[in-house]
């Protein structure tokens, strides 16, 4: 569950093209942020779906949370700003 290379994936694309409009087609980004930062609740779904980048044990009364790999690549995105 914490191993995410797919999303890793989705997201490097994505802001890989935004980064593209912004650089070739003058679009004016001001903010982005990604969908989900935790597991959550999902109104269709109940807590069977895990979107975020941030791993919730649903299970546990205190809610332990764990970085997924995705979190770790967003935070760096994040730092250094550079898609690599």
């Amino acid at each position: 569950e914490l191993n995410d290379q797919w999303r890793i994936d989705h997201y490097t694309g994505y802001v890989g093209q935004m980064k593209r409009a912004i650089e070739e087609d003058g679009v004016n980004v001001q903010v982005y942020t990604a969908w989900s930062l935790m597991d959550n609740f999902e109104w269709s779904s109940g807590y069977t779906e895990r979107f975020g980048m941030i791993w919730v044990n649903m299970t546990d009364d205190t809610r332990s949370t764990y970085f997924k790999d995705s979190a770790k690549w967003f935070s760096e995105l994040a730092k250094v700003r550079k898609l690599s």
